[in-house]
């Protein structure tokens, strides 16, 4: 497949980047390079991925001078991704000039206790103005510590409505996993989502894959309580760990960590009606043996134990970019979402390889940007139908924007 160039189009974007340790310098530093890069083109919309050892009150403070009037949402992450590859301890902006798309950002706050309440504000609050036959898609950034997505992603859809995409992932802290943050213009916010709702004649494509495949047999879910698993089949759920590791080296696993596991064998949680697994990491495990996950368990689904290899998730990320691209006739951004389970499995180096794989199937010349998150968010396929059902972990997910043809 040829790869795809930046669309000489209305839409324009442009990275920068900084590793100064200021929060202000940085800020400052990374705007200059994405502003220089648009060559006097107005910015109409500014994304911001930032570690967390920033002063980010101080920094949102200097963006908020350097790019006046602009709409700004981001977030803390596990790590930044630019054109080169992963960078830490960074802050990195990616500017927009469309002046034919219609956005804007909206803010929920305390997701955590009103999760339902917290979706429907930051998507009434981006909507405002924005007919919902216009809504193309709503880039979106939640605090990665919540542990339960299900009723914040359904508040989402019940006020924009099925037809428009959610993508976007779960905020990081450079994996200290103690608070996330989340941005809204010069204001910084926890237990929160924001989110950028995009209109107007701008295309949108998505790829997210994770490259793993089952290793047991299908166990159905019969009793879980949000994030925590407690039945497979009416039995115990350690009983599918005892399985495979043996009660002998599940017993020497603290109670609280049981996180090598959980990373390399994720459980792949699959719908009826669906060939696309979600994954869950298992964070730890309980005395009367219960699995406590990353993320919503839901009832009745089918669960299998999950395993990767460095060439699979490769191939599965491949098979992302040329996803996001399949429909596109232009390309002017693509954003990378990827899990920060995949360097603690797979290595550094390896995630490198998957940027830059990624790089090459979306075109060289074409801006690029992400995070290492605590999630993705974006529609898979059940019954036929794409729908956002609930976050992921352990994927890498692309997402590109370009300009319609007239």
């Amino acid at each position: 497949m040829k790869p795809l160039e930046q669309a000489s189009s209305p839409m324009l974007s442009a990275v920068g980047f900084s590793r100064e340790t200021v929060s202000t310098q940085a800020a400052i530093a990374a705007a200059d390079m994405a502003l220089s890069k648009l060559d006097g083109a107005e910015p109409h919309f500014a994304l911001v991925f930032a570690s967390s050892v920033y002063d980010h009150s101080q920094l949102l403070g200097a963006l908020a001078e350097k790019l006046p009037n602009v709409p700004l949402i981001g977030g803390t992450t596990a790590g930044e991704i630019v054109a080169t590859g992963l960078l830490n301890h960074s802050c990195v902006i990616v500017l927009f000039h469309a002046p034919a798309v219609k956005m804007g950002i909206g803010i929920g706050e305390n997701a955590g206790q009103e999760p339902l309440q917290a979706g429907r504000k930051v998507a009434y609050g981006a909507a405002k103005n924005i007919p919902q036959n216009a809504r193309k898609l709503m880039l979106l950034l939640s605090d990665g510590l919540m542990g339960n997505s299900s009723d914040w992603i359904r508040g989402l859809q019940e006020a924009l409505g099925a037809g428009c995409p959610i993508v976007g992932g779960l905020c990081g802290d450079d994996l200290s996993f103690t608070r996330t943050s989340q941005f809204h213009q010069e204001k910084v916010y926890d237990h929160s989502l924001v989110g950028a709702l995009f209109s107007g004649p701008i295309q949108v494509g998505i790829g997210m894959t994770h490259g793993f495949l089952p290793i047991s047999k299908p166990r159905r879910i019969t009793k879980s309580q949000a994030h925590v698993l407690m039945e497979l089949d009416n039995k115990t759920a350690t009983s599918v760990y005892t399985e495979y590791f043996g009660e002998e080296r599940l017993a020497n696993v603290p109670y609280t960590s049981i996180t090598r596991q959980g990373v390399a064998y994720p459980l792949g949680i699959q719908h009826d009606g669906s060939n696309e697994w979600i994954l869950r990491n298992v964070l730890n495990y309980t005395e009367d043996g219960c699995l406590v996950c990353n993320d919503t368990v839901p009832d009745s689904t089918w669960m299998q134990v999950m395993i990767s290899s460095r060439s699979m998730a490769l191939d599965a990320v491949r098979n992302a970019a040329r996803s996001s691209i399949e429909n596109m006739a232009q390309v002017s951004c693509a954003l990378m979402f990827i899990s920060f389970s995949r360097i603690k499995l797979m290595g550094t180096a390896h995630v490198e390889h998957e940027i830059a794989a990624a790089r090459h199937l979306i075109g060289a010349n074409v801006p690029f940007a992400g995070l290492v998150t605590y999630g993705e968010v974006a529609p898979i396929v059940i019954d036929g139908l794409p729908q956002n059902l609930t976050a992921q972990s352990g994927c890498s997910l692309l997402l590109t924007l370009g300009s319609e043809l007239s």
